[in-house]
């Protein structure tokens, strides 16, 4: 948040300058740098999330196939990468 602040600012300062080139290029700028910001503030948290659900849905599968829910010959292939993710062997 403060750096939207501090840009905010820098761009006040800029137009009490009294070019108005200076004050839209910071401006644009300024957009440009909030979009670019916003985007990788979007990528970090979607990545937590995208973490947090892969292991929920690892403890689904596993909790599923422990307790006689769904038949093991159809969740085989999902019940061996969930325990592999479990137990920290998870590769790619």
């Amino acid at each position: 948040m403060a750096i939207f602040l501090v840009d905010f600012v820098d761009m006040i300062f800029i137009s009490m300058l009294g070019k108005a080139e200076l004050a839209a290029a910071v401006g644009y700028a300024g957009v440009i740098l909030f979009f670019a910001r916003s985007f990788g503030i979007g990528q970090a948290v979607g990545g937590i999330v995208f973490g947090l659900l892969s292991a929920w849905l690892a403890w689904r599968v596993m909790s599923k196939v422990e307790s006689g829910a769904v038949e093991v010959n159809k969740a085989a292939p999902f019940a061996r990468e969930a325990r592999q993710m479990q137990h920290g062997s998870w590769k790619r």
